[in-house]
């Protein structure tokens, strides 16, 4: 088999049905398997989602064993010659994982490959491409000082080398979307199943590059990345940063490492309050789109949405308006797409799944997704 595609999910099931939707069409003509590994999350009843996926392997643990654990046991039973980790947030275009196997084949050495982010808006996520982590890089990444000093080496956290739509070597990739070789994620020993929470990707990054491999960040390949909520500066978040931070430098800097625990200690006392997350989004005054061909696909929004109007392209649509796919018209690399193509209009989106009867969607990196079962 060439190909496994591993989803290891935990409390996320509305975005689930959003992603395996996306990752079946993805799969369709190759030489695939899907495998959703479940970290015990409260409520997952794993024979119904069998029934309604019969095309995808499901795995639940019988406890939460983290990110890192959780990952390498399922690549451990996948049975492909590459791995696609995907996140249960993420949404791919049909095309992904076949140029993503030909970019990687085309590259050098290559270790990870990871693609162009976008969040639930189509802006970009610059997450997608990051440096090694330096001292004072962190530093200032935990204090937001990066946010405001525009040059190295305070704001070397993400990769400015390569721009957002370029295609080149990386030193970090991000874990909600990598793609590697089985074989060559166990030489390097997997992820460390030491980290809690947080740091696991930059880790397996690192050890792929100290193993002479290359990571690669294809600008030319896109996909969604909802994300839940900003980083929280709370006392929790704190210590699992703080450790995750330590035992990267106790691994690979070991004489940096008696420095980095005070320091990014000391960072966190001085990053600003976090914004309030931004409140929904009054549909009332906002004009509403279905990009649909089908007429009657209104009739399960429009009691949720009473002034929802259908129309075929965005391109007609005025700005700031809402922005509902049909997951059934179009294809998901169209609306990735649309939605890029659609940047600076001030428009949000969601993703109606009719089968389902599923509203999705995220307005932006730092606000919760929205979730809405309409009946």
């Amino acid at each position: 088999m060439k190909l496994s595609v591993v989803i290891l999910h935990y409390q996320a099931e509305a975005f689930l049905h959003l992603n395996l939707k996306s990752v079946i069409r993805a799969v369709e003509n190759l030489d695939a398997e899907i495998i959703v590994a479940d970290n015990y999350s409260s409520g997952f009843d794993l024979d119904k989602w069998k029934k309604n996926y019969p095309q995808v392997r499901f795995i639940k643990f019988d406890k939460n064993i983290g990110f890192a654990a959780g990952n390498n046991r399922a690549v451990q039973m996948a049975q492909g010659k590459f791995i696609a980790l995907v996140n249960p947030d993420v949404v791919v275009p049909e095309n992904l994982f076949e140029a993503l196997s030909d970019f990687h084949s085309s590259q050098k050495n290559a270790g990870i490959v990871g693609v162009r982010l976008i969040d639930g808006s189509g802006n970009f996520l610059p997450e997608s491409k990051r440096q090694i982590p330096g001292l004072i890089s962190g530093f200032s990444r935990a204090t937001g000082l990066d946010k405001i000093l525009k040059f190295k080496p305070f704001n070397a956290y993400y990769d400015g080398r390569l721009k957002e739509y370029e295609s080149g070597k990386t030193d970090i990739l991000v874990g909600a979307l990598m793609f590697f070789r089985k074989d060559d994620f166990f030489q390097v020993g997997g992820f460390d199943e030491r980290y809690f929470m947080y740091g696991e990707d930059i880790d397996l990054s690192y050890s792929f590059l100290q193993h002479g491999f290359s990571n690669y960040y294809a600008g030319h390949l896109k996909a969604i990345h909802f994300k839940g909520e900003s980083t929280p500066n709370t006392p929790f978040y704190r210590h699992h940063f703080i450790q995750a931070t330590k035992l990267f430098y106790e691994k690979f800097y070991p004489g940096r490492a008696r420095f980095v625990g005070p320091m990014i200690d000391w960072a966190f006392k001085l990053r600003p309050k976090r914004k309030k997350q931004n409140p929904p989004i009054d549909f009332s005054n906002q004009p509403v789109y279905l990009i649909t061909s089908e007429k009657d696909s209104t009739n399960g929004l429009k009691k949720h949405l009473p002034s929802i109007k259908t129309v075929e392209s965005p391109d007609v649509i005025p700005k700031g308006s809402r922005i509902i796919f049909d997951t059934n018209y179009l294809s998901f690399k169209d609306q990735i797409n649309r939605m890029i193509a659609q940047r600076g209009k001030k428009h949000t989106y969601r993703f109606w799944l009719p089968e389902k009867k599923l509203l999705i969607g995220s307005d932006d990196a730092q606000s919760k997704g929205e979730v809405v079962w309409l009946e």
